[in-house]
């Protein structure tokens, strides 16, 4: 994270880019036990992420002009048979796979209590 600027509501994220990747906060994914707030409403940027923290995104496009592109957190990283997704109890399986593997696959998952997605 290179630096969040609570008036934009947005953070940017540094990829190795001469531009750095945005984020906005409507895109920030988080549990609200790790949120010290004393309010109910929704969370400012500057509560969920500080400059200097790393995170795991997903950049969506390529920068526009003099902008960065957007990114969003929880990257999906490919697998070879099944996809987990960071925070989130949901997976993939990939459609390369047999359909008889695919629903083994998703049998045995929803067993360990993840719900398919794929």
């Amino acid at each position: 994270m290179q630096n969040v600027l609570p008036g934009m509501e947005a953070a940017f994220i540094d990829i190795g880019t001469p531009k750095n990747a945005v984020l906005y906060h409507g895109d920030v994914r988080y549990d609200t036990d790790d949120i010290e707030s004393g309010s109910s409403g929704q969370p400012r940027i500057e509560q969920l992420l500080r400059p200097g923290q790393t995170i795991l995104c997903q950049v969506t496009k390529n920068p526009i002009g003099a902008q960065g592109g957007p990114a969003h957190p929880g990257g999906v990283p490919p697998g070879r048979f099944v996809v987990l997704v960071p925070n989130s109890s949901a997976y993939g399986s990939p459609k390369r796979l047999e359909d008889a593997e695919r629903k083994r696959l998703r049998r045995s998952s929803t067993r360990c209590g993840r719900r398919a997605t794929a």
